[in-house]
């Protein structure tokens, strides 16, 4: 199946369709908005056309026309708007803080309309993926000892000096190279005294013959590659190369499409990674710059990249997303001091950028995103926590991988390991403590928590009723709904019930509140646009 073609608008006065190269035009769908005729057609037929659908980027060009960019809201993105940097004076502040627009030199036009091809395609239902650690191939040639623990890493600890030349790993699949750079992200670690390169055989798509090597050191790869596509290059191959003597330990190798510098996944996407080369992904839109800020952390999916944007957006509301690419579908938002720091930092600047207080922020997840949800709620204390097939016992949830699940959802044990370094019944207890230590320390008065739960949860039966036993000695609001079924029957269900606990939430403590507070203020409901 073809992909998608890039919707573009361009609003301005020269049109510049005729500048499209014969490739970029087999790619890009444009469409031309000329600010010197009369509008009012097309405002009618384009409302209608895109039916409240989204460009893939607009494009200010000429002049600007701040009035027409707010009739148009509906159908610009934040992250999809490009404006002349001349023009940035003449911008609001209202477009700005709900559009993030992206102020560029448009001298180039050639050179801007391959920036629209390349990185601002319409968002991609697999965004990533990656090759597990039971991909990768170790050299006969290499004495040492060598151990794969799951899906966290292959170690391999010896003397690297004798293939310092050749490959001492390689990955079983090669990265296939479509119309899009393609960004190379590996987890790793290692003594100093180890070095690595990574090396990279580009390969003709029709013969499958290597038409280049290249190798890269261990400081330019090591915050990610970038590789653009090339003529005839079909696949890319992966190996590493060691030398020294010492510990190498080699986790999962992430490739994702690029979107340069101007997101990750999708344009506005931001990350953080810490010592170990993990990372942890998030998106920000602002919404409608009115409370509350509503967080979702993205359940277990093999596939990277974001989950519920549609359904975040719906609601309206300044949303913030939070995905987890580690493991085979995500570690549950458990990790370092680093990882676990930067999720509660992205929140409150969200909520400091914003002008928000805890009181107007909620914090929900979907069965592994419950977890994230929950955890970092019990710092941040929210208004509201809104959960669907909780997540909580992981260390039981590990247990639960020998004798109720037997040969289903390994992750679990993965994550054991991953957190505690060992598979043992004290790690176990660790691992549901490292929940239940923070969530006791935690003041709820304050905190609505709504959870759905499936009565016959085969990974964790006693999530739901451990929360209400914990809480018996706080003055918590808790709303509860018991499904029957497993952990994963009936998920319309779950998303449904999900679903209406937003809306009831949205409705009655905000919107209503608010409508409240302006009538008896005298104030407009619409965001206020702010100098500066």
């Amino acid at each position: 199946m073809s992909e998608k073609k890039i919707k573009v608008l361009q609003i301005g006065l020269i049109n510049w369709r005729p500048l499209l190269s014969e490739h970029q035009s087999q790619e890009i769908e444009w469409h031309f908005l000329n600010l010197g005729e009369d509008t009012v057609g097309f405002r009618e037929g384009y409302s209608n056309l895109m039916k409240k659908q989204t460009f893939d980027t607009v494009i200010c060009t000429d002049v600007l026309n701040n009035d027409l960019l707010k009739e148009f809201s509906e159908l610009i993105e934040a992250y999809r708007l490009i404006i002349d940097q001349h023009l940035k004076k003449e911008v609001s502040s209202l477009v700005i803080r709900s559009k993030a627009p992206f102020f560029l030199n448009l001298k180039d036009k050639r050179g801007i309309l391959e920036t629209i091809r390349k990185y601002f395609f319409p968002t991609q239902i697999q965004q990533g993926s990656k090759f597990h650690t039971n991909e990768l191939l170790v050299s006969r040639a290499f004495t040492g000892t060598k151990e794969y623990y799951g899906q966290n890493y292959l170690e391999l600890n010896g003397s690297y000096s004798d293939i310092s030349f050749s490959p001492l790993l390689s990955w079983q699949y090669n990265i296939q190279m479509r119309q899009k750079a393609q960004k190379i992200w590996l987890e790793f670690e290692h003594d100093s005294t180890v070095s690595i390169r990574l090396s990279v055989s580009f390969i003709n798509a029709l013969t499958g013959e290597v038409m280049e090597r290249r190798e890269y050191r261990e400081e330019e790869f090591k915050s990610g590659l970038e590789i653009a596509p090339e003529a005839n290059v079909g696949y890319l191959g992966l190996c590493l190369i060691a030398s020294g003597e010492g510990m190498l330990r080699v986790g999962p190798l992430h490739y994702r499409d690029s979107r340069g510098c101007y997101g990750e996944y999708i344009p506005g996407g931001k990350k953080f990674f810490d010592e170990k080369k993990q990372e942890l992904f998030y998106y920000f839109n602002p919404g409608n710059l009115t409370p509350p800020l509503m967080v979702y952390f993205s359940g277990y999916r093999s596939a990277e990249g974001f989950e519920g944007f549609q359904m975040m957006k719906k609601l309206g509301h300044p949303f913030l997303l939070f995905t987890d690419p580690r493991l085979e579908g995500g570690a549950f938002y458990l990790g370092s001091e680093t990882l676990e720091h930067g999720v509660i930092e992205v929140i409150q600047a969200q909520l400091t950028k914003l002008g928000f207080n805890r009181k107007q922020l909620i914090l929900s997840g979907l069965s592994m995103g419950t977890f994230g949800a929950l955890y970092y709620g019990s710092e941040l204390l929210p208004h509201t926590i809104i959960t669907g097939k909780p997540l909580v016992n992981l260390g039981t949830m590990a247990g639960n991988s020998k004798l109720v699940r037997p040969g289903q959802f390994e992750t679990s044990i993965d994550l054991l390991y991953l957190t505690y370094q060992e598979v043992s019944n004290n790690a176990i207890s660790l691992l549901n403590q490292r929940f239940w230590s923070r969530f006791d320390q935690a003041n709820f008065s304050e905190t609505k928590l709504k959870v759905a739960y499936m009565t016959n949860d085969d990974y964790d039966l006693e999530a739901y009723p451990k929360i209400l036993e914990h809480l018996l000695s706080q003055k918590s609001r808790v709303i509860g709904k018991g499904i029957p079924g497993r952990h994963n029957d009936r998920s319309s269900d779950i998303n449904q019930w999900f679903l209406t606990q937003y809306r009831e939430t949205l409705d009655e403590d905000f919107t209503k509140a608010q409508f409240k507070s302006s009538r008896r203020d005298g104030v407009t409901l619409e965001p206020k646009e702010v100098e500066g």
